[in-house]
């Protein structure tokens, strides 16, 4: 296998990555990476569709002791997980999330639909908890 070729990381905050309508990948100091919208949004509208791995239970159970953990959502009740697609993956947590994320089982993908209005400019954000416990402490130290 070659090498991976090297350049030089993006000095300006908008990382030059490939992102559908409407959004954009930035890094933010002390946080890392986060998606933000670069159009209005209204409430209802879909924001996103990411495409999907599906993972089986056995699998998730391996992957659950890796980093990689932290990336999975559970896919609706048969046990196993999804590995999200996309700028999906990215969204960063918030108590107050701008979008929620439904499963598309016939499509193998996540749809993220805006909570309310969402501004140009504003970081896009999910709640990274379970709907029956959206409060629940994280493993990091949520800001």
């Amino acid at each position: 296998m070659a090498p991976t070729k090297r350049r030089n990381p993006s000095k300006g905050r908008r990382l030059p990555i490939s992102c559908p309508p409407g959004l954009e990948l930035r890094t933010l100091p002390g946080k890392g990476r986060g998606v933000f919208a670069t159009r209005r949004f209204r409430r209802g509208a879909l924001v996103e569709r990411s495409p999907v791995i599906v993972l089986p239970e056995e699998e998730w159970r391996r992957l659950a002791k890796t980093r990689l953990d932290h990336y999975v959502y559970e896919w609706a009740g048969d046990g196993g997980c999804s590995m999200v697609l996309g700028l999906g993956s990215l969204y960063n947590h918030s108590y107050e999330p701008s979008v929620e994320n439904f499963v598309d089982r016939r499509n193998l993908a996540m749809e993220w639909v805006a909570l309310r209005d969402i501004a140009p400019g504003e970081e896009i954000t999910v709640n990274y908890n379970d709907a029956d416990d959206p409060l629940a402490e994280l493993w990091f130290e949520a800001r």
